[in-house]
C-alpha cells in the first residue's frame, strides 16, 4: 500500500513492476496528482477502465510518460514520487519501465 487518500477518495499500491490507482471521487479529477512510487523510473499507462473499449470517455493518454522525481524529507532523504492526471470514477494501471 503506497497511499490513502480518504479526501481525494484514492487508493494507490504497487505490486511488482506495475502501479495501481483507483479513484472512487464521484466529480473530482485531479491534473498533477502526485504520490509515492516504491522505485524511480519511467511510469507509462497499460490499461485504463476510462478507455473506450470499457465503456470510459478516454481522458486517460494512453502515450503518455510519467517519470519519476525525488522528493527530500528534512533529514535528507530522497523519496520518489509521481505526477499523473487521476481522473474521477477510474483505475489505471501504469507499467515502471526498466
Amino acid at each position: 500500500n503506497l497511499q490513502m487518500d480518504e479526501q481525494n477518495k484514492t487508493i494507490a499500491f504497487s505490486h511488482g513492476r506495475l502501479l495501481f490507482v483507483f479513484n472512487w471521487h464521484p466529480s473530482a479529477s485531479i491534473p498533477d496528482y502526485e504520490l509515492p512510487v516504491q522505485r524511480a523510473g519511467k511510469y507509462v499507462p497499460i490499461l485504463s477502465t476510462d478507455e473506450r473499449r470499457f465503456g470510459g470517455q478516454e481522458r486517460q493518454d494512453m502515450q503518455a510518460e510519467h517519470f519519476s522525481f525525488n522528493v527530500e524529507d528534512e533529514e535528507g532523504n530522497r523519496y520518489p514520487r509521481l505526477k499523473i492526471y487521476n481522473i474521477a470514477r477510474t483505475a489505471t494501471v501504469f507499467l515502471r519501465k526498466r
